[in-house]
């Protein structure tokens, strides 16, 4: 689990005051014990709203079906090759304008999706 601290402090910025205290206490237990497969939801690659999250998931704040979410991109670790979940932004259901899109690359939001169970190239 890996967090951009920069973006994190953005999102909070943007939250209610309830909102900063799930996503405060969501980030200290994923990072202390890691996400439970079972609270990852898949993010629709397209959304309706013209959000572009491939190979992304959620998890609910609080679980299992809060009204808040932060939304994590898959993505293996150079050179170990080991696959991690990168946050990118903090959610609102229903959903409002996410930050988790505009921070993925121009070259992720026009890929398909892919399993990022297999291995990666190089």
């Amino acid at each position: 689990m890996r967090f951009d601290e920069l973006a994190f402090r953005e999102d909070l910025g943007r939250a209610t005051a309830r909102g900063r205290e799930v996503a405060v206490e969501a980030r200290e237990r994923l990072e202390r014990e890691g996400a439970d497969p079972s609270e990852l939801l898949r993010c629709q690659a397209e959304h309706r709203e013209g959000t572009e999250l491939p190979n992304c998931v959620k998890v609910c704040l609080p679980g299992p079906d809060g009204q808040w979410g932060m939304v994590f991109e898959f993505v293996r670790e150079r050179p170990s090759g080991k696959l991690l979940l990168s946050y990118l932004g903090l959610r609102r259901t229903p959903p409002q304008p996410s930050s988790a899109a505009r921070r993925l690359p121009a070259r992720a939001r026009t890929t398909a999706l892919i399993d990022p169970l297999k291995p990666g190239p190089g």
